[in-house]
């Protein structure tokens, strides 16, 4: 062997020795990657998600459940990002194990999820401070009621039970307290750190109602084609008057019942416990109440309300379809109880208008004698008002009927002076 061929190097020998630099470079590489991400290679985005790195991809870890424990059968489950403050929900944990709900906005916790439980309802503020803010312990007459704080609307009342709002800043407050049939109620408070101020808000009914202005002077009264008891025409004069729009409602009959106590209307359309009205007719007319049911009520608006009201007589009824017919809202719906009593011959006679004057006629009703008033209107399509204008009918006035209710006449002022 030539001493060239003992100094050449052993074939494969430069590649072994590349290869091993190369190993030792990956085997360096790996370990300055693990001690910068240690376990499995990660990192954290801008979002705090983290990104695990296996094989060379970018994998995302699922959010961590967290579960915590405030005594026997009361769990709470919450999911957060890792690295994020957990949410802050109310101390109470409601008794039927059911999971927390919110108030009507984000603003505000609800501390009970059981609508049996008892006691006030809470709602707390997000994020307060004990000793730093106020609270307020509302109770009001009328569930469904929409309260509004400084503008903001909050919640609505349930029915027997306090409502506790607590996160309010110490400082004056404007409450409104707002429900469709009665009247908006105001009122100012003032919140004190650490205390709970009570506030109980009383709804009055809206006993406003809507009427329609009849003048002073002639009309023609009867009808010379109609029946019997219609005929013959006659011009009678009348002072001014007005007259409700509509007829009395569910609603409004239904505040009567709760102030004075008076029977209720006993019928297929009523609940036979408390007498009340369906829903959905709520502004429906009033029936199965007697002439004598509504003479009572009209004496309570009147105390309510100061003015004189009280059942329009079959002329003003009259006058008041033939001048205004088309404004009343709710004509041809139901019979409307008249003050006068009924009697046949009263426009041949030409009795005018007396309804003071005891009853001069008696009827019979399936078998049944006796004196009647007076029920004008009807069911008919509202094309035939004034033809029904004159139609005249009658009834027992201590029976109820399912299509028999009443609308109502408000006196001018000078007349109530004059009484």
């Amino acid at each position: 062997m030539t001493e060239w061929q003992r100094r050449r190097p052993a074939a494969g020998s430069g590649r072994a020795w590349s290869l091993s630099v190369v190993s030792l470079s990956l085997v360096i590489s790996f370990l300055l990657l693990a001690s910068r991400w240690p376990g499995e290679a990660a990192a954290q985005n801008s979002t705090g998600r983290v990104i695990n790195f296996r094989r060379g991809k970018r994998v995302k870890t699922p959010a961590k459940r967290v579960t915590k424990r405030r005594g026997p059968a009361k769990a709470r489950t919450r999911v957060r990002k890792p690295g994020s403050r957990p949410v802050r929900v109310s101390e109470k944990a409601p008794a039927s194990g059911l999971p927390m709900t919110r108030g009507l906005d984000n603003e505000f916790a609800n501390d009970r999820a059981n609508d049996n439980e008892s006691g006030p309802t809470r709602l707390r503020a997000l994020g307060e401070r004990p000793g730093t803010t106020g609270a307020l312990m509302l109770t009001v007459d009328r569930p469904g009621t929409l309260i509004i704080i400084d503008g903001v609307e909050k919640w609505r009342s349930n029915e027997g039970r306090a409502t506790v709002i607590t996160g309010l800043k110490p400082g004056g407050m404007e409450l409104r307290a707002v429900r469709e049939g009665f009247e908006d109620w105001h009122g100012l408070v003032t919140v004190v750190a650490g205390e709970a101020q009570p506030v109980l808000i009383r709804m009055r009914p809206l006993l406003d109602l809507v009427t329609v202005r009849v003048p002073e002077g002639p009309f023609i009264r009867g009808n010379n084609r109609g029946e019997r008891d219609q005929r013959p025409e006659q011009v009678a004069w009348l002072p001014e008057f007005e007259i409700s729009e509509g007829e009395v409602t569910n609603r409004l009959y239904h505040f009567f019942i709760e102030a004075t106590g008076w029977r209720a209307p006993n019928g297929h359309r009523y609940r036979e416990a408390d007498g009340g009205f369906r829903e959905g007719e709520a502004d429906q007319p009033v029936v199965f109440v007697s002439w004598d049911d509504a003479v009572a009520f009209c004496e309570w608006l009147t105390r309510e309300t100061g003015q004189r009201w009280r059942l329009p007589t079959e002329a003003e009824w009259e006058k008041a379809v033939r001048h205004a017919g088309r404004s009343f809202r709710t004509i041809g719906r139901v019979w409307e109880w008249c003050l006068d009593w009924y009697d046949r011959e009263a426009l041949k006679a030409r009795l005018g208008i007396d309804p003071a004057a005891g009853p001069r006629h008696v009827v019979t009703i399936s078998g049944v004698e006796g004196p009647a008033r007076v029920i004008r209107g009807g069911r008919y399509p509202r094309h035939l008002i004034s033809e029904r204008g004159a139609v005249r009918a009658f009834y027992f006035p201590d029976q109820v009927r399912a299509d028999i209710g009443f609308r109502v006449v408000r006196e001018p002022a000078t007349v109530r002076l004059q009484q």
